[in-house]
């Protein structure tokens, strides 16, 4: 019998060193991965031939991508490879606070992670995985999150980590979504847009493979930082709420706006699960358009540094899951 597509799972593992390989004992059922091989290959023809005369295999490394709705439990995963967790704020007891509050100046420390991938007849591992960018898409239908991702290169191994354990699912739904804009930090989460369509946060490639030469490293050494941009937009009815938000967000010097984007989910323990983006925003375009029949507003925003945030833009998230 053939090897069927449907049965390919992938499994994650945090990695303690970057780099060295650890079991990948979670399965987060509710993301979709892909992870395939580069070759970068270099090819030369010498005089006096007509076809290729000599092909170089230079480097080898692995590239792919998650997407998937987003969940109260699995997004810790993306958030943690992406901008990494504050020390210490995870509690004793759910729900437990995850924050992720990354530096606008110095080095974020991302998790790294190990990624499985096969059946019961083969299995492959990649070590060194790490996520390069993020977005999350909400609208009236669904909110779902994507990224890329890469990896030092895919190696054979005989077996898939046995009994992993599966992630608890529980999608954000849409009717657990609000969305708020104020003119100040201290005040952010007081005023909400009443009429919000779709909301969008797109952060940029934040990390690149850096490689060397040197026999050591033949896929790259590790991954570096890089400047990036954080861009949220959302289209909002153009009503009397929408006119004065435009009025002050365009007014002399661009003033900054802070906006939250907060799903509020089921109860947990003493709280409930939480997922909360905070940014502090300056407006970059505006367009007028129709959005399923209503005349509506798209508010185009960059995330810039502010000093009364400390930062850019942040995340938290409580849900029931103690450790990656």
């Amino acid at each position: 019998m053939g090897r069927a597509a449907v049965n390919k799972v992938f499994q994650i593992g945090v990695e303690t060193t970057a780099g060295t390989a650890v079991a990948a004992g979670k399965q987060l059922p509710s993301l979709s991965f892909s992870l395939s091989p580069e070759l970068r290959t270099k090819d030369y023809r010498a005089n006096g031939f007509k076809t290729t005369t000599v092909l170089q295999l230079n480097r080898e490394m692995a590239k792919g991508s998650v997407e998937g709705p987003l969940t109260y439990n699995e997004i810790i995963w993306l958030l943690c490879g992406l901008i990494g967790e504050n020390d210490g704020s995870v509690g004793g007891s759910a729900p437990y606070t995850w924050d992720f509050a990354p530096k606008t100046s110095g080095a974020d420390t991302p998790k790294t992670f190990t990624v499985e991938v096969g059946d019961s007849t083969a299995a492959q591992q990649a070590a060194y995985t790490q996520f390069k960018n993020f977005k999350l898409s909400a609208s009236k239908d669904e909110v779902k999150v994507s990224g890329d991702l890469f990896a030092r290169s895919l190696a054979n191994i005989s077996n898939l980590t046995a009994t992993p354990t599966v992630i608890d699912q529980l999608p954000v739904n849409v009717n657990e979504i609000d969305v708020f804009i104020d003119s100040t930090f201290g005040g952010i989460g007081g005023t909400k847009l009443t009429d919000v369509m779709m909301f969008d946060i797109e952060i940029g490639d934040k990390f690149l493979a850096r490689e060397v030469l040197n026999t050591t490293f033949q896929s790259f050494k590790d991954a570096i930082e890089t400047d990036y941009q954080v861009k949220v937009s959302f289209v909002v009815e153009f009503n009397a709420q929408t006119q004065a938000l435009y009025a002050a967000m365009k007014a002399s010097g661009l003033p900054t706006r802070y906006i939250r984007f907060k799903a509020t989910g089921p109860t947990l323990g003493a709280g409930t699960y939480l997922f909360q983006f905070d940014a502090a925003v300056k407006l970059m375009a505006t367009e007028q358009t129709d959005q399923d029949g209503v005349y509506a507003y798209k508010f185009e925003c960059l995330a810039i540094h502010d000093s009364s945030f400390g930062g850019a833009y942040s995340f938290q998230v409580k849900n029931n899951v103690s450790a990656l």
